[in-house]
């Protein structure tokens, strides 16, 4: 036995995706009910724990961790809400809740969380349409598969001689009918 460690390739990109998908898929196809639900305890738990700490120890940035959760299934509206929401939460929990500089805070807070909530909502939304078209895609992949063999086995069936030529003359199909009469 040797003590010299064994080399293991590093994970290539197809694996850290397989990964990737079985960690989100399962996400994805939770119900809007079932998020909203999510949402909504995440922040009830945040704005707790916000109002318990000290106060000036801000958790806003906790905040991200619903908005990011929401972009999954909310729309965008509801998304706008949930930004304006945790904003206000953070303010108002925050160290300097409500201060001379509050609208200041609140804009950029509203930015930054608006603009993670509808990029993540965008992506999420691309997502859900590409899954959608990839399933499309398979399905029409069945159809033809399912009609070429219909069609293949009308041809070998068929007494009449069938021949299939490419544009330079090249025989592509010929079926047995044809093959017995050449």
């Amino acid at each position: 036995m040797s003590d010299t460690p064994t080399y293991s390739p590093a994970p290539d990109a197809a694996s850290d995706r397989v990964m990737w998908a079985r960690f989100l898929d399962p996400l994805f196809n939770l119900s809007r009910r079932t998020i909203f639900i999510i949402v909504v305890s995440m922040m009830a738990v945040i704005a707790f724990a916000d109002w318990y700490v000290q106060r000036d120890l801000s958790l806003g940035v906790l905040y991200t961790f619903p908005i990011v959760f929401a972009a999954m299934a909310f729309r965008r509206i509801e998304m706008v809400l949930l930004v304006v929401v945790c904003t206000l939460l953070r303010e108002h929990f925050g160290p300097f809740p409500w201060e001379a500089d509050a609208q200041q805070r609140l804009f950029y807070t509203a930015i930054s969380y608006g603009g993670v909530g509808l990029l993540l909502n965008e992506i999420a939304r691309n997502r859900r349409l590409m899954m959608s078209h990839y399933q499309e895609l398979r399905e029409q992949i069945e159809r033809r598969r399912a009609a070429e063999a219909q069609f293949e086995a009308l041809v070998e069936s068929s007494p009449a001689a069938i021949i299939t030529l490419d544009p330079e003359g090249r025989v592509e199909l010929a079926n047995i009918a044809a093959e017995q009469v050449f």
